[in-house]
């Protein structure tokens, strides 16, 4: 995402639209089961975003289900929807939430076979124009009526995890806007914090280890395990005088 550019100067109006933004996503990331453990969230800018919500994988994987699929189009979207429902406008920062969720939603139909409408097939097929210099075109081997079947379809799958997570974020609303003002007050919040604003418990403080130090306590217990364990030792057997003698 590039590096924080803290020394960027952002209205206030601007700051607070960020901040419900990526509580968007925050939240409905941690309220889906299946999705990936929210790791951090921030509005201080990084290369050309103004704010940045990280989740990251328990494990690697190698392919992925269709309600995965699902599952990150609700989060990709809940910024914008989070922006309609406390900010009186809405922004240009999810155009990039935008593009991605529809470039996904368009794979599931064309390329994943996760369409009921479509069926289990592809459409379209990849094919290298060397005259563009490398660069790959999509041909056609469908009509132009099965083309606007999968824009429609596209669009129902955008518009039915729109709703989803509209109705998600309006019951926690105020959940949300816990988490968009902690966002403004401390600008970053990771997982656990996140997880401590939505849950209202806190997390117990951590015991600071205690380093060991001449004649304290715990090197008196030290000691005293020692020599617990410690092998007892007997006596030598006296040496046989008689040794040979008759």
């Amino acid at each position: 995402m590039g590096v924080e550019r803290k020394s960027l100067i952002i209205s206030d109006k601007e700051k607070r639209n960020t901040a419900f933004h990526e509580a968007g996503h925050a939240l409905i990331s941690y309220l889906l089961p299946g999705a990936d453990p929210l790791h951090k969230v921030t509005i201080i800018p990084r290369g050309v975003a103004l704010g940045v919500t990280w989740r990251l994988p328990i494990e690697d994987r190698h392919s992925r289900g269709k309600k995965e699929f699902i599952t990150d189009i609700m989060i990709s979207l809940g910024g914008r929807i989070a922006e309609e429902l406390f900010m009186d406008d809405v922004s240009t920062g999810a155009s990039a939430d935008f593009q991605h969720v529809t470039e996904v939603a368009h794979k599931m139909v064309t390329s994943y076979g996760m369409s009921e409408k479509l069926g289990t097939r592809t459409y379209g097929r990849p094919d290298r124009e060397v005259f563009l210099g490398g660069s790959f075109m999509q041909e056609k081997d469908y009509s132009e009526d099965t083309s606007k079947k999968i824009d429609e379809e596209v669009r129902n799958i955008v518009e039915d995890c729109y709703d989803k997570a509209k109705k998600l974020l309006t019951k926690h609303k105020g959940k949300l806007e816990k988490i968009a003002l902690a966002l403004l007050e401390r600008e970053m919040l990771d997982g656990a914090e996140v997880e401590e604003i939505i849950t209202g418990k806190k997390r117990p403080p951590a015991e600071p280890p205690v380093p060991p130090s001449s004649g304290s306590t715990l090197d008196a217990k030290t000691e005293e395990k020692k020599e617990a364990v410690k092998p007892e030792l007997k006596p030598s057997p006296a040496p046989n005088t008689d040794a040979g003698k008759v």
